[in-house]
């Protein structure tokens, strides 16, 4: 009896021995995918924040244009010149802005 009763006993150890070896491959398993995942996430956090400094640096850049054209469209206004004059500083902003968010406008494409 008593030798029957082990044996059932180990059996239940034994089955419960393959379970507990089941689930630990499963965790396993899942720890890889969720370090796989933590890395690729760290990745386009690293990209994005590169992006975001990049975007960052050209809204300055566009508000230090945007505000030297405000200034210069005072002094002309203050200051009357001739429109050959003021169509030359028009042309040139509109060039320096359009240089400033043609890379953006391809990155985004």
């Amino acid at each position: 009896m008593l030798c029957e009763l082990a044996t059932e006993h180990a059996g239940h150890a034994t089955a419960a021995a393959e379970q507990s070896r089941i689930l630990l491959a499963q965790a396993a398993a899942e720890m890889t995918r969720l370090e796989n995942e933590n890395l690729c996430l760290q990745q386009q956090l690293s990209l994005l924040r590169q992006e975001n400094e990049e975007l960052t640096m050209n809204v300055a850049k566009q508000s230090s244009l945007l505000d030297k054209l405000k200034k210069d469209a005072e002094q002309i206004h203050s200051k009357p010149k001739s429109p050959q004059v003021v169509r030359k500083s028009h042309k040139i902003g509109k060039e320096n802005s359009q240089t400033l968010i043609s890379p953006l406008r391809e990155r985004n494409h």
